[in-house]
């Protein structure tokens, strides 16, 4: 079964964390040598001996763009994404990849495979469709 995918603005507006699915207190981001990175924080409480005990969790969610990534892949037109950028950085890598194609050259072997791949994108995303209306 495929994993339901969160734009940015449905993380932020369910606070649910894009890591663990678990609904996160805040978004903390830090700013660290000029790149920013984000991390969902989740408190829990619990009593212990009749007090009321936080726990601080965070699950990290990666940086805007993972730049010594990006920097190999320039080439290609492609930036890779932290988590807070999770449904949209998976159209954008698509597109990325659709562009990238027309400009390499491609055996037929490799065609016929990567053309496989983008009918059952097409298949998956039509069933999708289909289930929402």
């Amino acid at each position: 079964m495929a994993q339901t995918l969160l734009s940015l603005k449905e993380i932020l507006k369910e606070r649910i964390c894009p890591r663990c699915n678990r609904p996160y207190s805040t978004i903390e981001r830090r700013e660290i040598n000029g790149k920013t990175y984000y991390y969902a924080v989740h408190y829990e409480y619990e009593y212990v001996n009749g007090r009321k005990k936080r726990t601080v969790k965070k699950c990290y969610l990666g940086p805007d763009v993972y730049d010594y990534t990006t920097r190999t892949h320039e080439k290609d037109g492609l930036a890779f994404m932290g988590l807070m950028h999770y449904r949209e950085r998976i159209v954008y890598y698509l597109e990325a990849v659709i562009n990238a194609l027309s400009k390499i050259d491609i055996n037929p072997a490799d065609a016929r495979r990567l053309a496989e791949l983008l009918r059952r994108v097409a298949d998956e995303l039509e069933a999708t469709a289909s289930l929402t209306n």
